[in-house]
């Protein structure tokens, strides 16, 4: 591989990623953070999803900036019921469809796998489990 081949990566179809979070500043996709700080003369703090670069303009007034790969949807939901992060704001709201369409997608692959094997697995007519040749791999 040459020099010029190493600096291509190949990301085709990373830009058109269903609900992939973006920055709000800047619309990359790239190293995000959902970033709660409270705004110059204001009473309450906003939440926001932003890149390095961004995060680097709020970074006097930040109280949390977390990666979002680390967050769950179960974090998210402590975060706001601790107060943490403003309860439904947009930037959570976007982090919590992205992690509702994988955790989907991946429950819909674990049915399908799920299915294949079963398919496997035949019930006799009279309802009994037929079991002939899998007896190996039942041992107890």
């Amino acid at each position: 591989m040459t020099d010029e081949e190493q600096k291509q990566l190949p990301l085709d179809g990373l830009e058109e990623m269903p609900l992939m979070p973006r920055c709000e500043e800047t619309g990359q996709n790239a190293d995000l953070h959902l970033v709660v700080y409270k705004p110059d003369g204001k009473e309450f703090p906003m939440a926001r999803i932003l890149t390095t670069q961004a995060r680097h303009l709020y970074r006097h007034s930040t109280t949390l900036s977390i990666p979002i790969w680390i967050l769950t949807l179960e974090s998210l939901r402590r975060l706001e019921e601790r107060q943490k992060i403003p309860l439904q704001s947009e930037a959570s709201e976007t982090v919590r469809r992205w992690l509702r369409y994988h955790k989907e997608a991946a429950w819909k692959g674990v049915m399908d796998a799920d299915r294949a094997r079963q398919g496997e697995l035949g019930l006799d007519d009279d309802g009994s489990l037929n079991l002939e040749g899998h007896t190996e791999e039942l041992a107890l």
